[in-house]
């Protein structure tokens, strides 16, 4: 499936022509955050040509003796053609699930071909296990799934590997794994699929490796199996659309502008991604929640003599917001370190995923912990050694006070990166849009920013344009609220307008205790737009949102 690193969130102006290919990357694999915890700008910085490299890749499987290559021999294939699909998803029973892979067959999925079992999951690849052999769930998204990894090298079969090693190999496993993790997916969407498929699971051990997609709605699919922003229906607010990827998009977007020599802007303004920084609204509201699931699911587990631990992955803000609040409930959670800090080589080349070898060292890592420290796992035979390559690179082991005073620096780090204005057109403030901004600029039928709360100021501006007239839009009202409480409406006619609306009295609200501004808009009508390829809901066009001291 996005904030600069809890220990040195220092912003420095960049220009966004080094950065552009950090953005590129984001959006091929949904999420840079995911897998560092640092802001999209900051990190990898490679030629461009190497990020569209995933283009070559896609390319490259047309060939038919490179797909059937690419598939062991045996391996399930599609059904219609004996070949490899490349349209891998389709509709999960479970609208909490959304979607799952097409089952039993060869999917091209991010650069490498996946296999899929009957359940529309990993298919492992290892021998029948052993009568009486424990199942242990990996539950998560892309960084659980090993995306733009074969079957063989995805950390699920790497912790199956490594298990067999230190319980000593056989012909039959007494411990098997199961990946109930696809790309894109949110915590509630593996919790609900990990409870749909209990007894076929049947899992003694859940490792659960978080990532900030875990705070995004849930995803849809177009209608050739490609996954897509829709309304999630479980969401509190449906129609305000909440997607990491939609933040990734709206950043491609700029980095093209950028490319293209149209603008000239640096990190600092374009803001820091609000959705994960836990600021109060929305974003702290969302962090609750998945908190107390995340309880829930673990309570649950108890109850069915199921072990159940939190592996974090990467440094971001996500882990120490999470864990502070589910420590916080829950003391006796079991949490498992993995990697922090990455380096070069540690990824996939033109992709922000983990290479197989560092898949395999969170497999080890993981493997590590059931058998020494948690005892979950019964090992006579020897412990995985770990790659020379990951010597003294495992995050230390956190108290609940520690984490929690890492979150309180990434709030203040946070804080101090809020831009005061969102302009489109410009590309100022972009992150701080938590949902219902299309990359275009358009607005959807909720839309939800934050911005920093200054002294002294005393309104919002803002400056809406309408659609084409052949959308049909005549008499569109659109409702303001700001920090939860109704500030006003416009009537967005033929022409662009622009209102000031008085902020509500400091502290009147829980919101307006907080260091943001929260402004919520509503519009009464909307309709679908043509973006990009595909058509997106919309009721206008942002055209600035900012905080006016005057």
């Amino acid at each position: 499936m996005a904030l600069d690193p809890i220990e040195s969130r220092r912003w420095q102006r960049v220009a966004l022509a080094i950065v552009l290919p950090a953005l590129l990357l984001l959006l091929a694999a949904g999420s840079y955050a995911l897998l560092t915890g640092r802001a999209p700008q900051t990190l990898l910085r490679r030629p461009l040509a190497v990020a569209r490299e995933g283009a070559a890749r896609d390319a490259a499987v047309r060939d038919s003796s490179v797909r059937d290559s690419a598939v062991r021999d045996g391996g399930p294939r599609d059904a219609a053609s004996g070949a490899v699909s490349r349209d891998p998803f389709q509709a999960h029973p479970d609208p909490r699930v959304g979607y799952q892979m097409r089952p039993s067959q060869a999917l091209w999925m991010h650069g490498a071909v996946v296999e899929s079992d009957a359940l529309g999951l990993r298919r492992r690849t290892g021998p029948p296990p052993a009568a009486g052999a424990r199942t242990i769930v990996l539950l998560g998204d892309s960084v659980a799934f090993g995306q733009g990894l074969v079957n063989e090298a995805c950390p699920g079969q790497q912790l199956e590997d490594a298990l067999a090693q230190a319980c000593g190999a056989s012909a039959a496993p007494r411990g098997v794994v199961r990946t109930v993790a696809l790309p894109g997916w949110n915590g509630r969407n593996a919790f609900a699929c990990l409870r749909d498929h209990w007894e076929a699971l049947a899992p003694a051990v859940v490792v659960w490796l978080p990532i900030d997609n875990d705070l995004s709605d849930t995803e849809g699919f177009a209608a050739r199996g490609r996954r897509r922003v829709v309304p999630d229906v479980e969401s509190d607010d449906p129609w305000l659309p909440v997607s990491n990827n939609r933040i990734q998009e709206r950043l491609l977007r700029l980095a093209a502008r950028v490319e293209a020599g149209e603008l000239s802007i640096g990190e600092a303004d374009v803001g820091p991604i609000v959705l994960t920084a836990d600021l109060g609204g929305e974003s702290s509201r969302r962090y609750d929640a998945l908190a107390e699931e995340v309880v829930a699911l673990a309570d649950d587990l108890d109850a069915l003599d199921c072990r159940f631990a939190i592996a974090h992955y990467g440094d971001s803000p996500l882990h120490a917001a999470l864990l502070s609040r589910v420590l916080a409930r829950r003391p006796q959670q079991a949490v498992i370190p993995l990697i922090e800090e990455l380096a070069p080589g540690d990824l996939l080349p033109g992709d922000p995923h983990p290479a197989a070898p560092l898949a395999a060292q969170l497999a080890r890592w993981i493997a590590t912990d059931l058998l020494t420290v948690q005892r979950w796992i019964d090992g006579a035979g020897e412990l995985p050694a770990d790659d020379p390559r990951f010597a003294d690179r495992r995050a230390p082991r956190r108290t609940v006070a520690q984490w929690e005073e890492r979150a309180c620096r990434a709030r203040a780090a946070a804080v101090a990166a809020l831009c005061p204005a969102i302009v489109p057109a410009e590309g100022l403030g972009m992150n701080q849009v938590v949902g219902g901004l299309l990359p275009s600029g358009a607005l959807g039928p909720v839309f939800l920013a934050q911005l920093p709360r200054r002294a002294g100021a005393a309104a919002i501006d803002l400056a809406l344009a309408p659609l084409p007239p052949r959308h049909g839009l005549r008499g569109l009202v659109v409702e303001v609220a700001i920090d939860g409480v109704p500030a006003g409406t416009l009537a967005l006619g033929e022409a662009p307008l622009r209102h000031r609306f008085a902020l509500p009295a400091a502290g009147a609200t829980p919101v307006g205790r907080l260091p943001i501004v929260e402004v919520r808009l509503a519009a009464s009508r909307f309709t679908a737009i043509r973006e990009g390829e595909a058509f997106d809901l919309a009721a206008g066009y942002l055209e600035s949102l900012a905080i006016d001291d005057g």
